[in-house]
């Protein structure tokens, strides 16, 4: 390959990456600010119950987007007749979903003892079923790298997701008005890619007999988002019943802040790694130099947004949600960590599905679900503090499990990924030190929590910066350089 050529490469890579990061950042911050607003407005009661609604929501979504679909981005080859046939295998897949939480509603509101999740659970069934038109042809979108377009049909539907949520506020319809931004935006985006692709992908005659072409790899990646999904929602499932809806509430909002990097930093990133793997699977050796890369510059964004946020919690909480969640500031720091932790393993997960082995990723992520309901019931005996300490510790050891497997498969030894993230660790260790050098020299007691928050964060960007100046410049030297290599491979 020529060296135009790989330039080429890396200039798309690098742009289908920014996109879908300012694409999933652009969501994220548009609904952290909507539910700071909201978290003023109501009651940390409210967010508990429909957070633990959301959970049953949540699966209906994952279930969708990793069914049948999922095959179109890893197929060698693309017919009409096998988008055609995910396509309406789709629409009926979630239909019986749907068709699952109507039935089962009932008995959910009871388990919990709340009939408002009830009701939000009939409520979503509308933007569920709407949303499944919309699944191929964002399977299509981003196998055809086209995350420009799927950015901005993300970014529509969170505003108009947000509109409703606040036309509902003025009607005093909190619970619905809470859980809106979530239960529609499916329906916004099947609509919105509906205009953008049109029908002619799907027009073809959908074949009964490709089945077994699509469904043993779209099975096993369905399997992982479902245990992932279990894995990521059992705190809220078990914990639900025994820390009482307050209580969830808090957890809802450390773990709301904790997916930013989870889910929206580093998922933003696997998703465009996720057909880039898929596309070099026969050559290890550049998948390899492709996932030490990401890694790398992950880690330098990372680390020190979980820790500093971690460090300024009490102040960040009082500041921007008030005195009434005052308790959610131990919750944020302890899930923090795990946040960063887990950024990993969302990066691993699709390297195993671009590579063809998500069966391995669900065998370990079974294991992990199975180990983690003792860590939960013996953590929610401690109260919210110690179901977040679970998290953390059960996170600790099967996160890296995934990362070691994932590490064997692609023949990557162990000494060589720790050496490529050992800067940023170096960096962040440094970081926290200083930072508390210069909270003892410079302490901020008795200010007030909007200048404690400014005047710190401002401290540790400025000791985080120091400190990579010292252990990770190669990193800085890259982006100043502004060559387009910071996801060179």
């Amino acid at each position: 390959m020529s060296q135009c050529e790989k330039q080429g490469i890396y200039l798309s890579f690098f742009k289908n990456v920014l996109w879908s990061l300012g694409g999933n950042v652009g969501v994220q911050l548009l609904g952290l600010l909507t539910n700071i607003i909201l978290a003023r407005l109501l009651t940390p009661e409210i967010f508990g119950v429909v957070a633990i609604t959301m959970i049953f929501i949540t699966l209906v979504h994952n279930t969708q987007e990793a069914g049948f679909s999922s095959v179109i981005v890893n197929s060698k080859t693309l017919s009409n007749k096998l988008v055609a046939t995910t396509f309406y295998s789709n629409i009926i897949f979630s239909i019986v979903l749907c068709l699952l939480i109507w039935f089962f509603a009932p008995l959910i509101s009871n388990f919990y003892g709340n009939s408002q999740i009830e009701k939000l659970l009939y409520y979503s069934i509308i933007g569920l079923i709407i949303g499944s038109f919309g699944i191929t042809f964002r399977g299509l979108l981003t196998r055809r790298s086209e995350f420009k377009v799927l950015t901005m049909v993300d970014l529509i539907s969170e505003i108009l997701g947000i509109i409703l949520t606040f036309i509902l506020i003025f009607y005093e319809f909190y619970y619905i008005a809470v859980s809106a931004r979530v239960m529609s935006r499916p329906a916004f985006r099947a609509i919105m890619m509906l205009l953008v692709c049109g029908l002619k992908d799907v027009k073809a005659v959908p074949s009964i007999r490709l089945l077994p072409q699509i469904l043993p790899y779209s099975s096993n990646v369905l399997g992982v988002r479902l245990a992932n999904y279990l894995k990521n929602n059992l705190d809220y499932l078990i914990a639900g019943k025994f820390i009482g809806s307050q209580g969830i509430g808090f957890y809802t909002l450390g773990f709301q802040w904790s997916t930013i990097a989870k889910f929206y930093i580093s998922g933003s990133v696997a998703k465009v790694l996720f057909p880039e793997v898929s596309k070099h699977q026969n050559d290890l050796e550049k998948v390899r130099s492709i996932f030490l890369s990401v890694v790398k510059k992950l880690m330098f964004v990372i680390l020190p947004f979980c820790v500093i946020l971690a460090l300024v919690a009490q102040d960040f909480i009082l500041t921007i949600y008030g005195k009434q969640w005052a308790k959610a500031v131990p919750v944020l720091q302890i899930l923090m960590i795990s946040g960063a932790l887990t950024s990993l393993g969302t990066l691993v997960s699709r390297v195993y599905q671009g590579l063809g082995k998500p069966s391995r990723e669900f065998k370990i992520t079974l294991l992990s679900i199975i180990t983690f309901i003792p860590f939960i019931i013996i953590g929610s005996i401690y109260g919210v503090i110690g179901l977040a300490f679970a998290v953390l510790f059960h996170t600790l050891i099967f996160d890296s499990i995934l990362v070691f497997s994932v590490l064997r498969i692609m023949n990557l030894p162990l000494m060589l990924f720790i050496k490529n993230i050992f800067p940023a660790i170096k960096s962040v260790v440094g970081m926290t030190i200083l930072y508390f050098i210069f909270q003892f020299l410079l302490p901020t007691e008795g200010g007030t929590p909007i200048f404690s928050l400014i005047f710190n964060t401002f401290i540790g960007i400025v000791c985080y910066m120091l400190m990579t100046a010292i252990f990770n410049k190669e990193v800085i030297f890259q982006f100043m350089r502004n060559k387009l290599t910071v996801f060179k491979y």
